[in-house]
């Protein structure tokens, strides 16, 4: 495929998510001719941020199963969490929650998208980002921990060598 089709295709995608209602066939024959699910405007507004904004639940899962980043960013620094939670779209919070998008990442501005969510009270996208941000501060505490007990593994055995030498 030349580079203008591809062009023309990643404007066709932006165009159909963008639409209101939209178009998941629309979108997903686009995806299936070679448009990239990651594809965004200049400021970095992608298909993703665009189809949480709108509520288009099926077309965030589609533009997810054919490999779009959920941590992608725009101009401003802000994920499609940020979007969803703009819309007022519980369910492709969970999505996005679910697919691994960062929840503790801040905005060019500082903010966070669960103090954004604070801040407009979506008391149910709080909980949900809340429960997110802790289940991966317990992930990476347990990921800290398997990195430190191979060190430590690795310390005990030099100074029981170390011993073994000296005796």
């Amino acid at each position: 495929m030349d580079e203008n089709n591809k062009r023309l295709l990643d404007k066709l995608l932006l165009e159909a998510v963008r639409t209101v209602p939209a178009d998941l066939l629309r979108v997903t024959i686009l995806l299936e001719e070679g448009a990239d699910p990651n594809t965004a405007q200049k400021n970095g507004t992608t298909a993703l941020m665009y189809a949480s904004l709108l509520g288009n639940t099926e077309i965030v899962k589609e533009l997810r199963e054919r490999g779009a980043n959920v941590n992608a960013r725009d101009k401003y620094g802000r994920t499609a969490l940020w979007y969803a939670i703009a819309g007022r779209h519980t369910q492709i919070v969970r999505i996005l929650v679910d697919a691994g998008i960062d929840v503790k990442v801040r905005d060019k501005y500082g903010e966070s998208a669960l103090e954004y969510a604070k801040r407009i009270e979506q008391i149910e996208t709080v909980e949900i980002l809340e429960k997110a941000a802790a289940n991966k501060k317990q992930r990476d505490v347990l990921s800290d921990r398997r990195d430190v007990f191979p060190k430590l593994r690795r310390v005990l055995i030099y100074k029981r060598q170390q011993t073994r030498k000296t005796q």
